[in-house]
């Protein structure tokens, strides 16, 4: 009995429990496996366990949490090899408007992509019978529940670790400089206090002669043909196509949350008056992708056109007219807002014997920033008489058209008369760009300013500021005239005015074309605008 268990173990230890059984009849085999064979036979048994594959909502919460580490060249990255391969939804699309526009016909996907041909091969393959029966049988073991929507909020929340705004105005600006102008315009609104500013140019050295403007500020658009555009609007609307990218990142470094972005350039140059456009849907994308609504109406620009003098230039006379013309287009159409024109020409005559060379275009930047930055200022303090608010002034911004400002000094303020006289006068010559029809505005903001001993003696004057405000109604055509009555330290008497909703300046647009050579190429961007517009 012993030798036959002996043998059967024997067995049993090589594997052969079929011979025992045939060979031996032994039928009820009872005696344990060696730990071996169990270990075997139990992995052979064991249940594979199931790969989880990777869904959409997985390539959602990867890329939510880059866009949280401002990783946002790597979730683009994810986003596209998504699409690739094959991932599709609701979160997705969402991602693809946040990162990179809402079609493949946008700033950052172009038409050639690729995917665009791999989705149209998928949709193109055609499903075999077996697999459509497979699905069909899916659909039927699965549990119907209610499509319902996403509770992950539009907009992407973004750590704002971007400069802090230092101008203490009411509005948020981002401010973009692009060209020579634009550049010094930058950075006269950077040393009032708008630290969230982006100076661009095709030359390196005109952006190394903005020294109070920090080189992360900086943003050279290199071209084809080295630095500078040579007042070919061609050659700046390239660089500036060449390097939205980048341009678009530096303003999610630069800027963080803000509520509106202002770009500033100048009429005559390539580099400003080429780029331009290509800025304008730049900034619209940003705002797009930190949840402003309403982008059209919060993107403005500051346009200054240039002197008689440089005018004598067919070339620069043709870029002014040719990019004016066009944001006029985009302005009246509210594609923009506000368009704000200041005319070098006419700040020069009304300053140009009283300053010498160095002085001259320090003082002009300083004169168009500060009277923008006067009244963002002012509708955030209160006053004890009447004030111009943020809420007024946002309607002022929005309104559409073009924007004009103006100043004047009141040396007489007794009556009602006086002030009306002298705001008609700032109408007529204190504006900073003429050939306006004042009686096309839509809004107006007129802001009175006077010291404490003024105030406190001068009776009436509360009645003589208030004719002079219905003036400047009658005077543009009854359009909503936003008030404000301020105190302040400066011993003077000053009206400061803004209109807008304006059409464009006719006038000063026919003096610009009398200095065109038509041989002058036109860029291609603003070919079919200039030629609307002439």
């Amino acid at each position: 009995m012993r030798g036959r268990k002996n043998l059967q173990k024997h067995y049993v230890r090589h594997g052969f429990d079929q011979i025992l059984k045939d060979d031996l009849g032994v039928q009820d085999l009872i005696i344990e496996k060696p730990e071996e064979a169990k270990r075997e036979e139990k992995q052979e048994t064991k249940p594979k366990q199931k790969v989880k594959k990777r869904t959409a909502t997985d390539v959602h919460l990867e890329i939510k949490k880059l866009v949280e580490e401002k990783k946002y060249s790597l979730a683009r990255s994810v986003l596209q090899k998504a699409f690739k391969d094959g991932f599709k939804g609701k979160r997705l699309d969402s991602w693809r408007q946040k990162l990179m526009g809402s079609s493949t016909k946008n700033l950052w996907i172009r038409p050639h992509s690729k995917e665009s041909s791999l989705e149209n091969k998928e949709q193109e393959l055609k499903v075999s019978k077996e697999e459509l029966k497979e699905k069909t049988k899916e659909k039927e073991e699965m549990v119907d529940i209610p499509d319902l929507p996403d509770f992950d909020d539009e907009t992407v929340e973004i750590e704002d670790k971007s400069l802090v705004d230092e101008s203490g105005g009411a509005v948020v600006f981002g401010i973009v400089g692009a060209g020579q102008a634009g550049g010094r315009l930058a950075e006269s609104f950077y040393n009032l206090g708008y630290k969230k500013v982006l100076a661009v140019n095709t030359a390196e050295h005109d952006l190394s002669t903005l020294a109070d403007l920090p080189e992360p500020q900086k943003f050279v658009m290199t071209g084809e043909d080295g630095g500078g555009a040579g007042k070919d609007m061609r050659k700046g609307e390239a660089a500036a196509d060449k390097h939205q990218q980048e341009i678009y990142e530096s303003m999610q470094q630069l800027f963080g949350k803000v509520d509106r972005i202002l770009v500033c350039a100048g009429g005559g140059g390539g580099t400003g008056a080429g780029a331009c456009l290509r800025l304008v849907e730049t900034a619209k994308k940003y705002l797009q992708y930190i949840g402003v609504t309403d982008v059209n109406s919060k993107v403005g620009v500051l346009l200054t056109l240039p002197t008689a003098g440089e005018c004598s230039s067919p070339t620069i006379a043709n870029n002014a007219h040719l990019i004016a013309s066009t944001l006029c287009e985009y302005a009246e159409s509210g594609k923009l807002s506000p368009l704000i024109i200041f005319d070098n020409d006419k700040i020069k005559k009304m300053y140009g014997k009283k300053l010498t060379v160095r002085q001259f275009w320090p003082t002009v930047n300083a004169t168009v920033t500060g009277l923008f930055h006067m009244f963002n200022v002012l509708s955030a303090q209160a006053s004890d008489f009447t004030s111009f608010d943020p809420a007024d002034y946002s309607r002022v911004l929005s309104a559409g058209g073009c924007m004009i400002m103006g100043m004047t000094t009141l040396k007489a303020y007794q009556n009602g008369t006086d002030v009306s006289e002298a705001i008609r006068s700032n109408l007529e010559k204190g504006l900073l760009c003429g050939g306006f029809d004042v009686a096309t505005a839509k809004a107006a903001s007129c802001i009175a300013t006077a010291p404490s001993h003024v105030i406190d003696s001068t009776a009436g004057l509360m009645e003589s500021f208030e004719s002079g405000f219905d003036t400047l109604a009658n005077i543009t055509g009854n359009a909503t005239v936003f008030r404000g009555i301020y105190e302040v330290s400066k011993d003077k008497v000053v009206v400061y005015t803004m209109l807008t909703g304006l059409g464009r300046p006719q006038k000063r647009l026919t003096e610009l074309k009398k200095f065109q050579d038509n041989k002058v190429k036109k860029s291609k961007l603003y070919e079919d605008q200039g030629e609307k517009n002439g």
